[in-house]
Formats: structure tokens, C-alpha cells, sequence
């Protein structure tokens, strides 16, 4: 992207594909960019607290994410040269799955891994102290679940 104004749903652009936009308060663009790979990990690989809670916060919540293998695949990423990936809060998480369509069209168009119909989604929004909310991609549910088992992981980043 060039100017502030000129991001689309479903554009290739800083690192991944666009899935979200909203006008801050001087009618410039931010949103959201959804990775475009993914892997599979335990939330966590110990059941520990981490006060990972905020729904709407997937930077802050990933922060403290501890012995998360989750945690620590999207912390490594480096996609598009940008190292600030996070794992999304179950709010951006829902975003994402209501904008699914955008970002498939785009992910299929560039030969990249879709958004799985059937999979569930890790979000870094704790439930308790032994499980942590993932989305269903198949109904639209989020659930918890127990952290120690395997689900897919797909970094996002904000612009």
C-alpha cells in the first residue's frame, strides 16, 4: 500500500491478505492482514493461567501467552518482512470468519493455503486456566479448549 486510503478486502499487500478495514477519527484506513500459511500447535503446552482474556486484543493477549507453542510459531514468523505477527483474540478471529470469502479468493488466487472449511482456529483469548477459545470455521462457533491439543494456527498483523 502507498497512501493511507488505498487498501481493498482481499488485497496482497504488507505481508498477507487484508480482511478487515476501518476509518480512524481522520478517515484513514487501518485493519487487519491475515498470514498466508499456517501450521498446527497446542495453545499451551503446560495449563497455567497467562490473563490472556481481553476478546478484542490479540496483540496484547499473545504478549503473554507462556510455553505456547501457538504463541511461539507466530512470534517467529517473518512473512513480508514484517516480524509483528500476533495470534488474534477470538473477536479478530470472528472478524476473519466473517470475511473468509475476501481472504480465500485472494489466498486461492495466489496459490497460497486456504482458510480450511472444516478446521478449527486457535484465538490467544484464555478461558481458563486449562483451555483457551478456538473458532469453529465449519459452524462459526467459538468454543473453549483444552490448550494441550492441536489446532491450526493463522497469524494476523494490524496496519
Amino acid at each position: 500500500g502507498g497512501s493511507l486510503n488505498d487498501f481493498y478486502l482481499g488485497q496482497d499487500t504488507l505481508g498477507g491478505i487484508v480482511f478487515y478495514i476501518y476509518l480512524d477519527a481522520n478517515g484513514d484506513q487501518h485493519g487487519l492482514i491475515v498470514n498466508k500459511n499456517e501450521s498446527t500447535a497446542q495453545w499451551q503446552s503446560s495449563y497455567t493461567t497467562t490473563n490472556a482474556t481481553r476478546g478484542w486484543d490479540g496483540v496484547y493477549n499473545t504478549g503473554l501467552m507462556t510455553s505456547s507453542p501457538a504463541a511461539n510459531y507466530v512470534n517467529g514468523l517473518t512473512d513480508g518482512g514484517f516480524t509483528d505477527w500476533y495470534l488474534h483474540s477470538i473477536d479478530e478471529l470472528s472478524i476473519l470468519w466473517h470475511n473468509r470469502f475476501h481472504a480465500n479468493n485472494a489466498l486461492n488466487t495466489g496459490g497460497f493455503t486456504l482458510l480450511q472449511t472444516a478446521a478449527v482456529y486457535w484465538s490467544s483469548t484464555e478461558s481458563e486456566a486449562t483451555s483457551a477459545f478456538a473458532f469453529g470455521f465449519a459452524n462459526g462457533n467459538a468454543d473453549g479448549s483444552i490448550k494441550g491439543l492441536t489446532d491450526s494456527v493463522r497469524a494476523v498483523r494490524a496496519f
